[in-house]
């Protein structure tokens, strides 16, 4: 018989972390543009509670997306009625009157080798932000007064309507069709221009 009796090893249980200490975590992890994915981060950070719900449904009846909520804080009813079902159907006063959005973003990049005169101070970086200001400013008027004449011509000359007949072929089908169609349509189309301008060099000689 042995005098001596072994100690028995305390097994360490693994420690759970804490939703706040995942999202600490995670919090410079840049969120994907994938819906999958960000579910998948979701489920990380909350997964382990028992009244996490994610609804998948699509906007208009087109775009996928998904609605995360905590079961024992919503009303079901409400939460469909109220937040889900004006999502998931399109207004009555706007079927058939859609009215296409294009936003063009341009990012414009430049150079100020020589400068006119003494008197202006590239080295100030307020001067250098006023003159980025109005090139973007002005590059927006330009771009903007070049479409409207392609619409009033009726002429889609950088192919906007494939764009719409490839990406929302929902949207095209019922409301487009035919190029003839959308020569109209075009005309009409909304657009959100949006210039950037950045002088990235800048000379010091003048005239």
């Amino acid at each position: 018989m042995s005098l001596f009796r072994k100690k028995k090893r305390a097994l360490k249980k693994p420690q759970l972390l804490t939703p706040s200490k995942l999202v600490s975590q995670k919090e410079n992890t840049p969120t994907s543009s994938s819906l999958t994915e960000t579910e998948k981060q979701i489920k990380e950070i909350l997964g382990n509670n028992e009244d996490l719900r994610i609804k998948h449904f699509k906007i208009f009846g087109q775009f996928s997306a998904a609605c995360v909520y905590f079961s024992s804080l919503v009303d079901k009813d409400s939460l469909n009625k109220d937040i889900l079902k004006p999502l998931m159907y399109e207004p009555e006063h706007l079927i058939g009157k859609e009215k296409p959005l294009i936003s063009i973003k341009i990012q414009y990049e430049s150079e100020i080798d020589e400068k006119e005169s003494v008197k202006i101070q590239l080295s100030d970086s307020a001067i250098l932000k006023i003159i980025e200001k109005e090139t973007s400013k002005k590059i927006k008027g330009m771009v903007e007064k070049f479409i409207a004449s392609t619409q009033k011509k009726k002429a889609d000359i950088f192919g906007f309507g494939e764009h719409f007949r490839a990406k929302l072929p929902q949207y095209w089908n019922k409301n487009v069709k035919t190029k003839a169609k959308w020569d109209e349509i075009y005309q009409n189309v909304t657009f959100d221009v949006k210039v950037d301008a950045h002088i990235h060099r800048v000379g010091m000689k003048s005239k």
